[in-house]
């Protein structure tokens, strides 16, 4: 992909979830956590790596919900 925007739509119950920018040697560059609705980052997806980490379920008793929005572009001349 060339860029690849992530867009928060609704947490709750839930701890993690943190994104990491990575440069192309796979050194970590920023991390962040999309935590609120519409908390969003586009990256340059042929410049950086991204990953995300594993949620973990805040109370157990309630489901633990991370709904992000995906919208991947690539440049085709």
């Amino acid at each position: 992909m060339t860029f690849v925007m992530m867009l928060m739509v609704n947490r709750s119950n839930v701890l993690n979830g943190e994104s990491t920018i990575y440069d192309l040697d796979k050194n970590p560059l920023e991390k962040f956590t999309l935590a609120e609705p519409l908390d969003m980052a586009i990256v340059n997806d042929e410049r950086v790596f991204h990953g995300v980490s594993p949620i973990d379920q805040l109370e157990g008793d309630r489901p633990a919900v991370r709904d992000v929005l995906v919208v991947t572009y690539r440049h085709k001349p």
